[in-house]
């Protein structure tokens, strides 16, 4: 047990002083994935589900292409996609080119009901 302790030390000491860069991408890549996971698992905010997206565009829906309806559901497919989808496309200005603008207005206005969810 006092050899694990030392070799632990050490190691630390050594990645302290003498950081290389590969290791330092590596475990900033794993240290944000930790952190991602422990926010969206432990999470106390409400949010809202996406399934409500869905259900208030319900009426709308049959009148998209099979292509925005496939669009559609890989926004709502989780919150995240739901907030860059809103940040990018619905706060800006900026055209969404798979989806028609009037089909692009009607999915920001549904989601912008939520938007103090999200």
């Amino acid at each position: 047990m006092k050899k694990l302790l030392i070799l632990i030390v050490a190691c630390s000491v050594l990645l302290y002083f003498y950081p290389q860069p590969n290791l330092e991408a590596w475990y900033s890549a794993k240290k944000q994935a930790s952190l991602f996971w422990f926010s969206d698992t432990f999470d106390t905010k409400a949010r809202v589900n996406t399934d409500r997206i869905l259900f208030d565009l319900k009426s709308k829906v049959n009148h998209f292409t099979p292509k925005e309806q496939a669009k559609l559901e890989e926004i709502v497919s989780s919150i995240h996609s739901v907030n860059a989808f809103y940040t990018d496309f619905c706060v800006t200005t900026k055209r969404q080119y798979i989806l028609r603008s009037t089909v692009q207005k009607d999915i920001c206005k549904a989601i912008s009901q939520y938007a103090h969810l999200l």
